[in-house]
């Protein structure tokens, strides 16, 4: 399946938010300026579409950021990359600029939506990826605290829900252009949808400033007809609820899971193997030793696995016991142990009827005084998600 790597500022990570971003991975570079992401060049606005490739010496400091996680990817050729910046360039430095500069908010809104597009080009150029462009969304309205040391503004909200419909009208311009040319970098948004009249409408908002799930619905609409439009099957419905089957299956829940334990012998908690330990987690010797996985919610179990300590002292875990249930006053045994196992790095795998009563917790825990470690565990449920989550 395809997998979309999101660079931005802190506009970005709503779409990480997303209860379908299993095959999203979102790159959150900080307050980052789209003018910023390639460096200024003579001839950058008159001729944008007819630069030769750019080498890294014409990339900011964030564009260089990017170039750098896109060459470690090891799977480019199921990726696409979407971009989101601009919102912190319109509200804090479009009119500033205009004014400065003696020119007009529709000459450096459309610098923006040059450099996105072009730094979009210079992606497939260098790594062959298709790019999606989310336009900067309507700017922070005069409802809210306009000028407190986060989200500062310069211009009024007329002025800066201007230049963000500038700023998209031009990246759509100019991804079409490069459409033409063969370049698959696609541009969408909903500016208007947020700013009816040009006075953004604050119920689309979780601060003021970024997106509620609200806005994002919006988004992944706006996404959804951009694939459509441009049959884009692989993308397709990609945040969609199609990722929800009609029937139920067995899916990983592992990393979804939260455990706690009777206490910390060294770093925090797991339930996947560590880099530098055998180990997942670890307690101090206690009585009793144990670990709290919490799913947070009520879920039908499929299956669950225990992995022994991997480097050694695989006799502590001889007295494991493992009970699920809602109540931790009041649970259900369903694994009792009394000898040592996993010599041969074998799981001890629990298997669960399909009409067991679906729990929220698994209390892992020792009959006697002792450290107590596993070295892996993983969780199975049943479920309609299509995907791990």
């Amino acid at each position: 399946m395809k997998k979309i790597l999101i660079f931005g500022d802190s506009h970005s990570v709503i779409w990480g938010k997303s209860p379908f971003a299993s095959n999203i991975e979102v790159f959150s570079l900080g307050p980052a300026l789209a003018f910023n992401l390639i460096q200024e060049q003579p001839d950058t606005r008159s001729k944008w579409f007819d630069l030769i490739k750019i080498k890294n010496g014409g990339l900011s400091k964030s564009g260089k950021q990017i170039f750098k996680i896109l060459s470690k990817n090891q799977s480019l050729k199921d990726c696409a990359v979407m971009l989101c910046f601009g919102e912190i360039d319109i509200r804090t430095q479009i009119v500033k600029r205009a004014i400065k500069n003696h020119t007009n908010i529709e000459y450096e809104a459309n610098k923006i939506s040059e450099k996105l597009v072009l730094f979009a080009k210079t992606i497939y150029e260098n790594f062959g990826l298709i790019s999606f462009v989310w336009e900067p969304i309507a700017t922070m309205s005069s409802g809210i605290d306009n000028f407190n040391g986060s989200y500062p503004t310069v211009g009024s909200e007329l002025e800066r829900n201007y230049a963000t419909r500038i700023v998209s009208a031009g990246l759509r311009e100019k991804s079409n252009k490069l459409l033409e040319l063969g370049f698959p970098i696609y541009s969408f948004g909903i500016c208007e949808k947020l700013s009816p009249n040009y006075l953004t409408d604050a119920a689309f908002y979780e601060d003021g400033v970024h997106l509620n799930y609200i806005g994002l619905d919006l988004a992944v609409t706006s996404f959804n007809k951009l694939c459509e439009k441009h049959n884009l099957s692989d993308f397709k419905n990609f945040f969609g609820y199609t990722l929800l089957s009609d029937k139920s299956k067995k899916v990983d829940y592992t990393a979804k899971a939260r455990v706690t334990l009777s206490s910390n012998y060294d770093e925090s908690p797991q339930l996947k193997r560590k880099a530098n330990s055998g180990y997942c987690f670890h307690t101090n010797c206690d009585d009793p030793a144990f670990a709290v996985i919490d799913l947070m919610s009520s879920h039908s179990l499929n299956s669950l696995e225990f992995w022994n300590r991997f480097d050694g002292e695989l006799e502590r875990a001889k007295k494991l016991q493992v009970l699920v249930g809602n109540d931790l006053n009041k649970m259900n045994l369903v694994f009792d142990c009394n000898e040592v196992w996993g010599f041969n790095g074998d799981p001890i795998i629990v298997n669960f009827p399909i009409d067991a009563e679906p729990c929220r917790f698994i209390l892992l825990k020792l009959k006697e005084k002792n450290y107590f470690h596993l070295g892996e565990i993983k969780i199975h449920i049943n479920s309609f998600h299509m995907a791990a989550f």
